[in-house]
C-alpha cells in the first residue's frame, strides 16, 4: 500500500474514532459539572480544560496507532462475534471474529477513506478561511476609527491593572467599530470600549467592566481562545467537543467575573454593572456583548449572588443520555470477543455459556437505555413547552417595549412643545420688574444682600454657573428619563425638583434608587437644584 493511502486511512479512522471519544468526553464533562456546582469557577474551568486536553491527546494517540509503519497495513475491526453452535456436547464451538455488519462498515470506511478526508478537509479549509477573515477584522478594529481614551481613564486603568497583579502595558482606546468592551492582542494587548461608554455609565460600574476585561488579559485568554477555536475547527463535526467548548467559554467569563469581584470587593456593584451595560446597549440599539444574551446575563447574576454554578439543562441531559447509550454499545461491541489471528477462533461450551450471560446483561442494559431515552424524551417535551411559553412572554414584552417607545416619543414631542412655551413666557416675563413673581433660567450666585426671595419655576439654581447652559435640553432629558424609569407616563401638569437630597415629581418624593440614578447623571458641581414648573425660593437653592 502506498504511503499516501496509509496516511489518508489513518486520518479517516482518527476522525471516526474521535466521534465516540467525543461522547466519552461529554460524559466526563457532565460528571464534572454535576460534582462542582458549589466549587469555584476556576476549579471547574481547569478540570474541563484538562478533559479537552486529554481528548486531543487521545486523538493524537489514535492517529499514531492507525498510521504506524508505512509497510504495515492496519485494519480497524469491531468485535461483534457471531456464534455458530455444534449439536454435539463437548465439541469445540467456533465463532466468526467479526459479523457481517462489522465487515460492511469497515470495508465501507476503508474504501471511502479518501472521500471522507477530502470532505473533512474542504470544510476545514472553509473554516480556516473564516478564522483568517476574523484576524483581518481584528486588525481593522485595532487601527481604524479609534479615539484616545481620556487621561483620567488611562491612569485609572493602570491602577486597576496593578490591583489584580497585571504588569503589562495596556492601550485603552474608544472605538466606533466595537459594540462591547473587547480585548485584542497577546504581546501588545489593547482594550477597546464603545464610544460614549465613559460618558453614559457611572464610574464604579465602568471600573467593574474594565476589571473583567483586564482579568482576560491576566489569564492569557486571548491566546487560549485561539487554540480552542482551532480545536473547534478540526473537530467541527463532533458534538461532544463543541458542547464542551461552549461550556468552557461560559466558565471563562465566570472566572473573570470572580477576579473583578475580588478586586472590587462588592458583588452588588458588579451585578449593577452587568445590568447597566445591558440597559446602555438597549438604549443604543446595540447587541448584547459584555453581558451576553438575556439568559446568560441572568445566569451570571444568579451565580454571583447565590454562589451556584451552572448545572445541566434538559437538552444537555438528553444529549448526555444519548452519549451514555452510544459509549455503552461501543464498549459492549468491543469487549464481547478478542480479535483472532486466524479466520476462526475456537471456543468451548463453557465460553459460549459465558457469552450468553454477557448477551443477557447486554439486553438488560439495552432496556435500561430505552427507559432512559424515554425519560429524556419526556424532559425534552417539557423543555419545548417551557421554550414556547418563554417565547410568548418575550413577544408580549417586545410589544410592550415598542408601545413604551411610542409613548416616549410622544412625551418628547410634548416636552419640546412645553419648552417652547416656557421660553415664550420667559421672554414676556423678563419685562416685569416685580422680583417676587420673576421666572429665571438659573441663579448664578447666593442671595443678594437685601435677602429677597427669588422664585424659580423652570431652570437651574446654583453658583458660578456658565452662561451657555441649555436649560430646555436639560429639562427635556430629565423628562425622558422619568418616562423611561416609569416614574411618569405623561407630561400633562408635570412638575419636578431634583436636588442633592431628593427627587420630587408631581409632589411625590421618589424612591432612593431612582433618585440616585437621576442625580448621578444630571447633578454637577455647584448645581443646587434643577426644577421644572416647580416654585422654590432662593433660600432653598443655596441649601439654607
Amino acid at each position: 500500500m502506498e504511503f499516501n493511502d496509509i496516511l489518508l486511512k489513518a486520518i479517516s479512522w482518527t476522525l471516526v474514532h474521535s466521534v465516540w471519544q467525543g461522547f466519552v468526553l461529554a460524559l466526563l464533562a457532565g460528571i464534572v459539572i454535576l460534582l462542582t456546582r458549589k466549587s469555584a469557577a476556576a476549579i471547574r474551568y481547569n478540570l474541563l480544560s484538562a478533559l479537552l486536553v486529554l481528548f486531543v491527546m487521545a486523538a493524537a494517540t489514535t492517529f499514531n496507532y492507525e498510521y504506524q509503519d508505512k509497510d504495515v497495513e492496519v485494519v480497524t475491526r469491531f468485535n461483534l462475534p457471531e456464534v455458530v453452535a455444534n449439536s454435539e456436547m463437548g465439541s469445540v464451538i467456533k465463532i466468526n471474529s467479526t459479523s457481517a455488519i462489522s465487515d460492511v462498515i469497515i470495508n465501507f470506511l476503508n474504501a471511502n477513506a479518501n472521500w471522507i478526508v477530502m470532505l473533512w478537509f474542504l470544510i476545514f479549509a472553509i473554516k480556516v478561511f473564516g478564522i483568517c477573515s476574523s484576524f483581518s477584522q481584528i486588525y481593522r478594529i485595532r487601527n481604524y476609527r479609534t479615539l484616545p481614551a481620556p487621561d483620567h481613564w488611562n491612569q485609572r486603568l493602570l491602577e486597576l491593572s496593578r490591583r489584580i497583579g497585571l504588569q503589562k502595558h495596556i492601550t485603552l482606546l474608544e472605538s466606533q467599530l466595537v459594540k462591547v468592551p473587547s480585548v485584542t492582542g497577546f504581546f501588545k494587548p489593547m482594550l477597546l470600549v464603545p464610544v460614549g461608554m465613559f460618558a453614559n455609565l457611572p464610574q464604579d460600574e465602568i471600573e467593574a467592566i474594565l476589571l473583567h476585561e483586564l482579568a482576560h488579559i491576566r489569564r492569557k485568554d486571548y491566546f487560549i481562545n485561539i487554540l480552542q477555536s482551532f480545536i473547534e475547527i478540526v473537530f467541527f463535526f463532533n458534538p461532544g467537543v463543541l458542547w464542551l467548548s461552549s461550556v468552557l467559554k461560559e466558565e471563562r467569563e465566570n472566572c473573570c467575573d470572580d477576579i473583578a469581584i475580588s478586586a472590587t470587593g462588592n458583588k452588588t456593584r458588579f451585578v449593577h454593572a452587568l445590568v447597566s451595560f445591558e440597559q446602555y446597549n438597549r438604549n443604543s440599539e446595540l447587541v448584547m456583548g459584555f453581558g451576553g444574551n438575556k439568559n446568560h446575563l441572568l445566569n451570571r447574576a444568579k451565580r454571583i449572588i447565590h454562589n451556584n454554578n451552572k448545572s445541566l439543562n434538559a437538552i444537555e441531559k438528553t444529549f448526555l443520555s444519548m452519549s451514555f447509550v452510544v459509549v455503552a454499545i461501543a464498549m459492549i461491541a468491543c469487549s464481547n470477543a478478542k480479535m483472532g489471528h486466524g479466520e476462526n477462533s475456537p471456543m468451548t461450551a463453557a465460553q459460549v455459556r459465558e457469552a450468553d450471560r454477557e448477551a443477557t446483561k447486554a439486553d438488560k442494559l439495552a432496556q435500561q437505555f430505552d427507559s432512559e431515552a424515554k425519560k429524556a424524551d419526556a424532559l425534552a417535551d417539557v423543555a419545548t413547552a417551557t421554550v414556547d411559553s418563554a417565547t410568548t412572554i418575550a413577544n408580549a414584552a417586545d410589544v410592550a417595549e415598542r408601545q413604551a417607545d411610542i409613548d416616549a416619543a410622544k412625551a418628547d414631542v410634548a416636552a419640546k412643545k412645553y419648552s417652547q412655551t416656557v421660553r415664550t413666557i420667559n421672554s414676556q416675563t423678563k419685562t416685569d420688574q416685580s422680583i417676587e413673581s420673576e421666572t429665571v433660567t438659573y441663579d448664578s450666585g447666593y442671595p443678594v444682600s437685601n435677602n429677597r426671595n427669588v422664585s424659580i419655576r423652570t431652570g437651574i439654581s446654583g453658583e458660578n454657573l456658565p452662561d451657555n447652559i441649555n436649560v430646555d435640553q436639560l429639562t427635556s432629558s430629565i423628562i425622558s428619563d422619568l418616562i423611561a424609569e416609569n416614574i411618569i407616563i405623561t407630561t400633562a401638569n408635570l412638575s419636578y425638583k431634583l436636588s442633592d437630597s431628593n427627587l420630587i415629581v408631581n409632589g411625590i418624593v421618589q424612591p432612593e434608587n431612582k433618585f440616585r440614578k437621576v442625580k448621578e447623571k444630571y447633578m454637577k458641581p455647584n448645581v443646587h437644584a434643577i426644577c421644572y414648573n416647580y416654585e422654590i425660593s432662593n433660600k432653598f437653592c443655596v441649601g439654607k
